[in-house]
């Protein structure tokens, strides 16, 4: 048992010391590459996977008691999602719009389609719950096969200014957000897939947080994923 022990802290220190390696390395790209994006995006994928090899292999316990988490709010979520669809409260078609209208006048751009207003009025109360219940998590949210973002947490939704750092910051609901990172998750077929990313903040400062997608399935389909970002720090 002790042995056991000393290996899973080797390991949950193996995790810090990947989280703390990709934040100096990104720091040290971004101020000499001035963001250089496709660098950046390269670090974050190495990081990433590794981060996710250890968890997957239970190697981090309190990671993975973070994906136990986000998949019971997942199902919470599909839950009520389906019981919506049975009684026509949404449709699939609704649900699966991927007609992404601009929304006039936002930078960052801003997009709706028709999932957007029932999202924000039934999704939203579960992202907010997620995020009150565990000091730990520092965001949630759903996120279609395209990265659309129907809505966010009450605090990150809220009215443009046309600042950019607040709306970068503070209006997120209606982003389309598609990185490498998140490419990959889409495309896994694995139950859960961990990620470590720089959280975009005001557009000028970043954090460096874990992530877990949740394949999110609706009526049959996989619509997307229900994200969890959290940090121990």
């Amino acid at each position: 048992i002790a042995r056991s022990t000393g290996t899973i802290s080797d390991h949950v220190d193996k995790v810090q010391r990947v989280l703390t390696s990709y934040d100096v390395a990104s720091r040290s790209n971004e101020d000499k590459l001035h963001g250089a994006h496709r660098k950046m995006e390269e670090l974050e994928l190495t990081a990433s996977e590794m981060f996710d090899r250890i968890v997957q292999a239970g190697l981090s316990p309190e990671d993975s008691a973070m994906v136990a988490q986000a998949q019971s709010m997942m199902q919470e979520l599909a839950a009520h999602t389906e019981a919506a669809i049975a009684s026509g409260a949404i449709t699939m078609a609704a649900l699966f719009d991927t007609e992404y209208v601009p929304v006039p006048d936002t930078n960052p751009q801003l997009y709706r389609t028709r999932l957007s207003d029932w999202a924000h009025a039934e999704w939203r109360p579960f992202l907010d719950r997620a995020k009150a219940g565990d000091p730990r998590v520092l965001a949630a949210a759903c996120t279609d096969l395209n990265g659309f973002l129907p809505t966010h947490l009450t605090e990150r939704s809220r009215t443009p200014t046309g600042d950019l750092a607040h709306d970068t910051k503070y209006c997120r609901n209606g982003r389309l957000m598609f990185e490498a990172i998140d490419r990959k998750a889409k495309a896994s077929k694995a139950p859960y897939m961990m990620a470590v990313y720089r959280q975009e903040g005001d557009g000028a400062s970043y954090v460096v947080v874990r992530n877990v997608y949740v394949p999110l399935v609706l009526g049959g389909r996989r619509w997307g994923d229900f994200e969890l970002a959290y940090s121990f720090d």
